[in-house]
């Protein structure tokens, strides 16, 4: 694990590899627990060259690793006394030198004395009277020295007391800074410990895309209201299934040419979606529900919810009356549009296998719970309130997704 800090803002970075691939880098202030951030890679190297850049910019904004201070004032303090002990040689050569020049000195001296001696006999009786009058100068200094010497005790114990006061106070202060010292260094100890354990969070799963989003042209629309018109031709003269399925998938292509665009913005192609899904209702050679949802899955939530407001409005005595009253309770009662989507085909598509089924609205479940959640409603209480009537294809999807 590699660690840095700056002190100055009193923050700290470091950063570990996990199972070889996952980036981990902790960051926050010293003493806390920090936040922590993971970002996988596919190799190893990969993730080490992510940690050493991200390492190198910590230390171009300030940071330094723990340690690294102490380092530099050893080295200083290193150079301080290797600068000084060669300033002690140099001293000890100008000693030398001027041993040297006192020996030549004293030569000198030795023969001045000789000659010096004849003089001092004469001088003699002078200076004896001279040391009369010394002596009583140096009675007279010594009484004004004691006198400046009282002054000076009295001084000296004044700066006695100051110097009392002023220890107190530095001990004062130094007892403070140690307890400060003590609280800043405390968090700084606990944070240099083993790092914390990392917590992934799982990422949160996302609805399954119905369609790839695409910016839709005109020459798309176009292809799908031919696509459109020839599906109801089949569909009204009476073609065998396997054409008006084969018709319904080529429709059904030519609409996710549109990108999940709103219809409202087409309108041949939703008039032609319309003429289709109308054919749900006919008394006779009727379009499938089956094939209609295909094409419903394909477009936007608001196109699928306006067909099934057109149905139940005339569904009547229709043999698919359950299927989409059960359609237009499911709209009507999940608040995301989106969602309700997904949960009303799954539930209608008579074509899904049981197992099939299954795998589909588990998948789709957690979001129906939390769309319903945000009404405060529960997915027990959206199940009863769905009508299968005397369907028993709806009664088993609904009983299979009870809580």
């Amino acid at each position: 694990m590699r660690r840095v800090e700056n002190e100055e803002e009193g923050k700290f970075w470091e950063a570990w590899i996990k199972d070889d691939t996952i980036f981990c880098y902790r960051f926050g202030k010293i003493g806390s627990q920090g936040h922590i951030k993971i970002k996988k890679f596919k190799t190893k190297a990969e993730a080490e060259a992510e940690l050493e850049e991200k390492l190198a910019e910590k230390l171009e904004e300030g940071f330094a690793e723990p340690g690294a201070a102490e380092n530099d004032e050893e080295a200083e303090a290193e150079a301080e006394g290797a600068d000084e002990g060669s300033e002690s040689e140099d001293n000890d050569d100008e000693s030398e030198e001027s041993d040297d020049e006192s020996e030549d000195e004293s030569e000198e001296s030795d023969d001045d004395d000789e000659s010096e001696d004849e003089s001092d006999d004469d001088e003699s009786e002078d200076e004896s009277e001279d040391d009369e009058s010394e002596e009583s100068d140096d009675d007279e200094s010594e009484d004004e020295s004691e006198e400046s010497d009282d002054d000076e005790s009295e001084d000296e114990s004044d700066d006695d007391e100051s110097e009392d006061e002023t220890e107190d106070e530095s001990e004062e202060s130094d007892d403070d800074e140690s307890e400060e010292s003590d609280d800043d260094e405390q968090p700084r100890r606990r944070s240099r410990a083993e790092p914390l354990p990392v917590i992934e969070v799982a990422p949160k799963p996302l609805l399954p895309a119905r369609v790839r989003p695409r910016k839709p042209t005109s020459l798309a629309a176009s292809r799908a209201v031919e696509a459109l018109e020839a599906l109801r031709a089949a569909a009204v003269s009476g073609h065998r299934s396997w054409k008006i399925g084969r018709l319904a998938r080529s429709s059904r292509r030519a609409l996710e040419g549109l990108g999940g665009t709103d219809l409202a913005r087409h309108d041949a192609v939703a008039a032609a979606l319309d003429a289709v899904t109308n054919l749900v209702l006919a008394p006779r050679r009727r379009l499938a529900l089956e094939d209609a949802l295909g094409l419903l899955w394909v477009v936007d939530a608001k196109t699928f919810a306006r067909t099934v407001a057109g149905w139940r409005a005339r569904m009547l005595a229709s043999p698919v009356a359950p299927s989409l009253g059960l359609l237009a309770a499911v709209v009507d009662s999940v608040p995301d549009p989106e969602v309700a989507v997904h949960v009303a085909t799954a539930l209608v598509n008579r074509s899904l296998p049981p197992a099939a089924f299954r795998r589909w609205f588990g998948r789709i479940k957690p979001f129906l719970e939390e769309s319903l959640a945000t009404q405060g409603t529960g997915l027990a209480a959206f199940v009863a309130a769905l009508a299968p009537g005397n369907d028993e294809t709806l009664k088993a999807r609904l009983a299979e997704v009870m809580p």
